[in-house]
């Protein structure tokens, strides 16, 4: 017996967005500490230093669809209310229980913490088209 196949595409345009925005971050010269951590009650999808301010961002992908490679809305209208809440609490998370392992491996300091959030629109070729950032999002 065959497993059964998906034809949901969604996993994938999220990992190219995703991995599309490790490299903006990177080429800003921000310190990606950690990326697409999971529990069971969601993910943290990046997690980085930008000089001295520890950032957690979320990162929105899409494909665009419409007229001239637009998308009908914004990949950051998907972060709404409940989003923004249950990222505070996984970076809640994440800093009781990773934090002190990252810092000691690396020797990483920061005086701040922000949520930034990224929207990334790709093509149906999953080319990138825009990245958009928020900073101090949430």
């Amino acid at each position: 017996m065959t497993p059964p196949t998906t034809s949901d595409s969604r996993p994938a345009v999220g990992l190219a967005g995703e991995l599309a925005v490790r490299e903006l971050v990177t080429r800003r010269n921000w310190h990606v500490i950690d990326h697409n951590v999971r529990w069971r009650e969601g993910e943290l999808d990046l997690i980085a230093v930008d000089g001295s301010t520890l950032v957690i961002a979320e990162v929105k992908t899409l494909v665009a669809r419409g007229p001239g490679g637009r998308s009908a809305f914004s990949p950051f209208e998907s972060i709404d209310r409940r989003k923004q809440n249950q990222i505070r609490m996984l970076a809640r998370r994440w800093l009781v229980d990773d934090l002190r392992r990252k810092q000691d491996d690396r020797g990483l300091t920061f005086n701040d913490l922000r949520f930034d959030a990224f929207a990334v629109t790709l093509s149906r070729q999953r080319e990138v088209l825009s990245i958009e950032h928020l900073e101090d999002a949430f």
